[in-house]
């Protein structure tokens, strides 16, 4: 290659070395709607592009590049020069901002496609935006159209869940009407119960705008379900505890957290989903993790473990009793040793499990989210409780169904 070529090369590198970082760090950085035109960063970017510039007239290249002077053969003038210079500056940050524009409009179409009119209904381009602000102005942007969008989304949840609580209300009356107790008694329980529900309807109105967290709104619903549950069976508060487990996929764990699962046998890779306890009402023992039977194996009822589990794949609550189990035909010795061993260190006798669905039913998919399991102690006393499940499941139905409206928003938006 002659001097010629290696100065044009150089140039034009130079030249898209500096129209790279030009754009790189001008349309980044602090936005540029929140600062004055001289701290624009792309101001200072374009003084660098000239400085560039002056640098190609003023420089001695004849020396620096050996290449000959005014009126030789391989004479370049100071014109061409900084035409190769400008050439190369124009070209990579041309490119650069086509690449930046390419992925702004991936970005936004994926963020459409999650929120629908997002952008038009706040009258903003996201390309127009980034040209004239910056890719971080463009980005605080669609962070507060999103969190705008999502605070909105979820007072329509709330509307559209309150409507169908209408319908399970209704459900709820007929299932205290189905109790065999005098008309006094049904009106003071068709009262009590009412004004529990409707402070568990005020807790989920608290949290859908924002005046309490999941964890404080999830406590206060499952302290519902304890009152309910001991106005129902005539058992003392004190003796109640509930808490609620939610579904996990195996591929959001990792493989510690799935050989920490408990009571799992043979061939553990067919385990694809989990029950993750997250919270209790009152003080409760740690974390577990239990393993879901595939419910397309024809078997799973002959292997499924009791309690949550068992409700899960059944769709349908279950009881379960600490003192004597009733275990799947088909599950090994070993870990019913292993569960009544468990069992004996609880504070708990019976275990009450729920299956807990959204009221609505996202994608019409009628698939449990999780299990509300209600813990009743019996403190030595040798009398069992007789309980209804399926009065009990609709006498709590309301705040469970409640429960599982926040449980579902906030998984859906985890995943955003």
């Amino acid at each position: 290659m002659d001097h010629l070529s290696e100065t044009r090369a150089i140039l034009v590198l130079l030249g898209a070395f500096l129209g790279f970082l030009y754009v790189s760090f001008s349309w980044r950085g602090k936005p540029a709607s929140q600062m004055e035109f001289k701290d624009d960063p792309r101001v200072r970017g374009l003084i660098w592009g000239l400085s560039g510039a002056i640098m190609i007239v003023i420089a001695d290249w004849e020396k620096f590049l050996q290449i000959g002077t005014s009126g030789t053969q391989d004479y370049i003038s100071r014109g061409r020069l900084l035409g190769y210079y400008a050439a190369g500056f124009i070209g990579s940050a041309i490119l650069t901002i086509v690449g930046l524009t390419i992925k702004v409009s991936l970005d936004s179409r994926r963020i459409a496609k999650d929120y629908p009119g997002i952008f038009y209904n706040e009258g903003m381009s996201p390309f127009v935006d980034f040209i004239l602000y910056g890719y971080n102005d463009y980005q605080e942007k669609v962070a507060r159209l999103v969190s705008r969008f999502r605070d909105n989304a979820r007072m329509t949840v709330t509307s559209e869940a309150i409507d169908s609580l209408k319908v399970r209300m209704e459900e709820y009356e007929a299932e205290i009407e189905r109790l065999a107790l005098s008309a006094n008694q049904r009106r003071r329980l068709t009262i009590e119960m009412g004004d529990i529900i409707q402070s568990a309807m005020n807790v989920y109105h608290g949290y859908t705008a924002g005046r309490m967290s999941a964890h404080d709104a999830c406590q206060a619903l499952l302290r519902s379900t304890i009152t309910i549950t001991a106005y129902y069976s005539g058992v003392d508060t004190g003796q109640l505890n509930a808490n609620y487990m939610v579904v996990e996929e195996r591929e959001a764990l990792s493989a510690t957290e799935i050989a920490a699962t408990r009571f799992t046998f043979d061939d553990t890779s067919r385990y694809r989903q989990f029950l993750c306890l997250k919270q209790y009402a009152k003080k409760g023992t740690p974390t577990i993790r239990l393993p879901i039977e595939p419910s397309d194996d024809h078997d799973w009822k002959d292997r499924t473990l009791p309690g949550a589990p068992e409700a899960f794949l059944r769709r349908s609550p279950v009881i379960c009793k600490a003192a004597d189990t009733f275990f799947s035909k088909d599950l090994p010795e070993s870990v019913r040793r292993a569960q009544q061993k468990y069992f004996a260190t609880q504070p708990f006798d019976v275990i009450l499990a729920l299956p807990i669905v959204p009221l609505l039913v996202y994608n019409k998919d009628t698939t449990p989210i999780g299990v509300v399991n209600i813990d009743l102690s019996l403190n030595g006393d040798a009398q069992d409780v007789e309980v209804d499940l399926e009065v009990l499941e609709a006498l709590v139905s309301p705040c469970n169904a409640l429960l599982a409206e926040i449980l579902a928003i906030e998984s859906k938006q985890s995943r955003r």
